[in-house]
């Protein structure tokens, strides 16, 4: 189990490190709303549509009959469209501008994703929501 989740958290900091160099600034996240959409129907979730301001929407299926449940990340960050997206990587760790705000936070809904699939119990639909 442990290298499950070794796996996930390098795939999550990986996905992260993508989701980074989009820049992103407050009403400016069309581009990375657009890769998060793709990042959605390569997963093979249902349903998977961006509204009209950009928020985007994904389902992964439950295997039962329990309410649904919606995980969120949001997509903006404070820094400007102008920043230099420096990145810098070391040993489990990312720095940069916007990897915390909130680049993990949406690689993370990827990660649930995985982590959920490997386990193979879900009991109801869970909503994936970049918004």
């Amino acid at each position: 189990m442990a290298d499950l989740w070794s796996q996930t958290a390098d795939r999550v900091l990986a996905l992260a490190a993508s989701v980074q160099q989009i820049p992103a600034p407050t009403f400016a996240e069309r581009e990375r709303a657009s890769f998060v959409q793709q990042c959605m129907q390569a997963e093979k979730l249902l349903d998977v549509s961006m509204d009209e301001p950009g928020n985007v929407y994904g389902r992964l299926p439950g295997r039962g009959e329990a309410l649904p449940l919606i995980v969120s990340a949001h997509l903006d960050t404070v820094f400007p469209g102008d920043t230099p997206l420096t990145l810098t990587q070391g040993e489990g760790t990312l720095a940069g501008p916007g990897i915390g705000d909130n680049s993990l936070g949406v690689a993370g809904l990827f990660g649930l994703v995985w982590l959920l699939r490997q386990a193979g119990e879900q009991p109801g639909d869970i909503w994936l929501v970049a918004n």
